[in-house]
C-alpha cells in the first residue's frame, strides 16, 4: 500500500471563495475555489505549466494512527484542472482506471502529466507497473503500458532532458533494470547498471541531461549498525557512462536540485549541498542546536519542489522547513488555516508554490469528514 501523506494545519478557518474566486489566508496561503470533484483523499495532483491536474483518489476515513481495511467503494478515476492564472477549473477525461497518489510517482514533462501505477489490480496497488501520460491541452490519456522488467510496483520517476527515468527505490528486495521512457517514440531502454553496491532510499536527480543517483548502503544494516554515508554516482544518458561522486559527508535521505547543485536532506541530522561539477560538500546551517535539520523541500523558482511527510511527522507545530536557494536560509511554511485535523490530503509544486487538496479530517469526533477544498501556498518575496 502506498504510504499516506500529509500537510499539518494552523488555526482559524477561512470562508470558501465565491466561485471563481479566491480568498486570501494569511502567511502566504490562500483559498482556492473548491474543486469540482466529490470530496476524497489520496488524489494524484501535479503541477504540469499553469495548471494543476487532480485526479483519482478514494473515499476511505480512517481514524490517525488506525489500522483500517481497504474501502469496498472503487478508487476514483475522475478528475478536474486548474489553471493558476485565473482560478478556475475545468473538467478533464477519467484516467483509465482509479489511483491513488504518491509524490515520486508522478511527475510533469511536455505538457503531461506521467504516472506510474499498480492500482489496475485493485485497492492495494501492488499490481504490475504501468505508465500512463495525461495530455492537458488533449484532454486524452495514454496507456504506455507495463514498466517490464521490474519486480515491485514502488518506483519513481524523474524527467530527464525530454524523457523519464523510472528507477527503483531499494535494492532490499533485490536489483531489477532502471529503465528510461521516450515519450516521442514510446520506446523503452534499459540503464547500464549503476556502480553503486546495494543500496536502499534510492533517490534519482536530474542535472542537465545527466541523471545523478544517491543511496545508502543496506551492508551497514545487514551488520546492525547505520549507515554512515549516502552514496553518489552521475549517469551521462547520451554515453551511458556512469562516474562515481564523492560520498556525502555523513548519512541523509532525500537528494533535491538545488539550484546548480543538490542538496542532500539530513533528516534530523545535517544536511549538505553537493557541487556536482566540483564534487565539493558544503555544510547547511544548523538548527534547534543539535546539528539536525529535516527539510520537506527546496523554494528555487519554478524548480521548487515540495514533499510533505506522512501522518504526524511535522509535529505539534504544524510548520513545515523549506530550504531557499535564492537566500540560502531556510524558510517556514504554516499549515493551511483551519485544517489542524486534516492528512491524508495531496500536494505538488505549482511553479513556486504549493498547492494542497483535499484530505479527511476528524476533529475529535467519531465520524470522519473528507474535503475538497484547495490551497495555494507562496513563498515570500526576497
Amino acid at each position: 500500500m502506498l504510504l499516506p501523506l500529509l500537510l499539518a494545519c494552523g488555526t482559524d478557518r477561512v470562508d470558501a471563495p465565491e466561485p471563481g474566486g479566491s480568498v486570501p489566508a494569511g502567511e502566504g496561503w490562500v483559498r482556492l475555489p473548491d474543486a469540482p470533484l466529490s470530496p476524497r483523499s489520496r488524489s494524484v495532483v501535479e503541477g504540469v505549466g499553469s495548471n494543476v491536474v487532480v485526479v483519482g483518489g478514494w473515499e476511505l476515513l480512517c481514524p490517525p494512527m488506525a489500522d483500517c481495511p481497504f474501502p469496498e467503494e472503487p478508487m476514483l478515476a475522475d478528475g478536474a484542472v486548474l489553471d493558476t492564472r485565473t482560478d478556475e477549473w475545468s473538467p478533464m477525461a477519467a484516467a483509465p482506471f482509479g489511483l491513488v497518489g504518491d509524490h515520486r510517482q508522478t511527475v510533469a514533462l511536455g505538457g503531461s502529466l506521467f504516472t506510474v501505477s499498480g492500482c489496475r489490480a485493485g485497492m492495494g496497488c501492488a499490481g504490475p507497473p504501468e505508465l500512463l501520460e495525461y495530455d492537458v491541452a488533449a484532454d486524452r490519456w495514454h496507456e504506455h503500458g507495463r514498466v517490464l522488467g521490474t519486480r515491485t510496483s514502488y518506483l519513481a520517476l524523474v524527467p530527464v532532458g525530454d524523457r523519464i527515468v523510472v528507477h527503483r527505490v531499494s535494492d532490499e528486495q533485490g536489483r531489477s533494470p532502471d529503465l528510461v521512457f521516450d515519450p516521442g517514440s514510446g520506446a523503452w531502454e534499459r540503464l547500464p547498471d549503476d556502480p553503486l553496491p546495494e543500496v536502499y532510499d534510492r533517490f534519482a536527480v536530474a542535472v542537465g541531461e545527466d541523471l545523478v543517483l544517491a543511496g545508502s548502503p543496506a551492508a551497514a544494516l545487514d551488520d546492525g549498525g547505520v549507515p554512515d554515508t549516502k552514496m553518489l554516482a552521475r549517469l551521462d544518458l547520451a554515453t551511458g557512462t556512469w562516474t562515481r561522486l564523492t560520498d556525502a559527508p555523513g548519512p541523509g535521505y532525500q537528494l533535491w536540485a538545488a539550484g546548480g547543485g543538490l542538496l542532500l536532506n539530513g533528516h534530523y541530522r545535517p544536511a549538505w549541498l553537493l557541487d556536482p561539477a566540483t564534487g565539493r560538500w558544503s555544510d547547511l546551517p544548523v538548527l534547534d542546536g543539535d546539528g539536525g535539520v529535516d527539510l520537506y523541500g527546496v523554494v528555487d523558482g519554478n524548480d521548487s519542489t515540495y514533499e510533505l511527510p506522512s501522518v504526524g511527522a511535522l509535529g505539534s507545530e504544524g510548520r513545515a522547513r523549506l530550504y531557499d536557494v535564492a537566500s540560502g536560509e531556510y524558510l517556514t511554511v504554516p499549515a493551511p488555516p483551519g485544517r489542524e485535523e486534516v492528512y491524508d490530503d495531496a500536494s505538488t509544486a505549482a511553479g513556486s508554490s504549493l498547492f494542497v487538496f483535499g484530505g479527511q479530517e476528524w476533529s475529535g469526533s467519531r465520524e470522519g469528514t473528507l474535503l475538497h477544498d484547495a490551497w495555494l501556498w507562496t513563498p515570500p518575496e526576497g
